[in-house]
């Protein structure tokens, strides 16, 4: 992962307060200026866009895990 990606991925983690050791299945992918950043954790699956210039996340999306419904 670039350092553009994983200032992003410790963007949304800052956001979140989800601390890196939670994190399960992340997955980066880089468009342009924009890091798209997916990852769950036990409970919770997340995704969400950022900046890659700015390190602002400018959309977060989360919902419970389909498996627990």
């Amino acid at each position: 992962m670039n350092k553009n990606c994983e200032l992003a991925v410790s963007a949304v983690l800052k956001d979140t307060g989800i601390s890196r050791k939670e994190v399960r299945k992340l997955d980066v992918e880089e468009q342009e200026k924009l890091c798209y950043v997916s990852f769950c954790t036990d409970w919770q699956e997340y995704e969400a866009y950022v900046d890659t210039d700015s390190l602002q996340v400018l959309g977060l999306n989360f919902m419970p895990l389909e498996r627990l419904l």
